[in-house]
């Protein structure tokens, strides 16, 4: 199961505010069936949800930077600068570009890591606080046990425009979710999550323009079958339709508003 959850308060609010559905089916004579038209409309309702908390969790991970990691950031040669009570140690190479930044709450332990794309030219500290140039190409961050590692934010190297969020689960090496943007302009794409084994659990996919979910797909436990996909307007976000199919591939029902 992927790590990202509906809740019964997002799936309430997003219920509220969806107009009915119609079934519109043929009469089933197998319990499988029945239980998969029961679960239709919690689908429709849930993937909103779902999408919804997925895209709080990419935001929520900036707010757990601090916490510890297991490398020692006391030991890190380089001069501590400060701000909103973080501390900065820069890497730099022979040509005193920074390669890396480590960032620590506590002072001895790495909370996060951001790495820098050299090619853009010398990046130089203009003062104790900001590097001049950013142009930020991965940010690793660790779980709150400072032991693993929590996600992984690729950057486009000239825009800085996020291209990949990876998230991990507790081990830090099982992906949960991927989260991949427009590099153009940074919105999202595409969340995938994932189940224990690996096997794809959902996929949503983003209107570019308008940041709307397009499409939703869940998948049965093989995470390739697909169990049903839900439909929605770019425009008002709002589910348009959901098809749920059968495990061999056929369709079982049709849902629209």
């Amino acid at each position: 199961m992927a790590i990202y959850k509906i809740t019964d308060k997002n799936v309430n609010t997003i219920h509220n505010n969806h107009p009915k559905v119609k079934i519109e089916t043929k009469q089933s004579t197998n319990l499988e069936e029945n239980k998969e038209k029961s679960n239709a409309t919690k689908y429709m309702i849930g993937a909103t949800a779902l999408a919804a908390t997925v895209a709080i969790g990419i935001i929520g991970h900036k707010i757990n930077w601090w916490r510890s990691a297991t490398k020692n950031f006391s030991k890190i040669e380089g001069k501590i600068r400060e701000l909103d009570g973080i501390k900065y140690k820069d890497e730099l190479n022979e040509q005193g570009q920074i390669i890396r930044s480590f960032a620590s709450k506590d002072g001895k332990t790495v909370s996060f890591i951001h790495n820098y794309n050299t090619k853009t030219g010398k990046l130089e500290l203009t003062s104790d606080i900001h590097p001049k140039t950013m142009n930020k190409i991965k940010d690793t961050y660790y779980h709150e046990d400072g032991k693993t590692i929590s996600s992984i934010t690729n950057f486009d190297p000239t825009t800085e425009n996020k291209l990949k969020i990876t998230f991990y689960k507790k081990d830090g090496k099982t992906i949960s979710s991927i989260a991949n943007f427009d590099p153009t302009t940074g919105n999202k794409l595409k969340i995938t999550s994932y189940n224990n084994d690996g096997t794809t659990f959902h996929v949503v996919d983003f209107d570019p323009t308008t940041k709307n979910p397009l499409k939703t797909t869940l998948y049965y436990e093989d995470g390739i079958s697909v169990k049903n996909i839900t439909d929605y307007d770019p425009t008002t976000g709002k589910g348009v339709k959901t098809t749920s199919y059968k495990p061999d591939g056929s369709i079982s029902e049709v849902i629209k508003p």
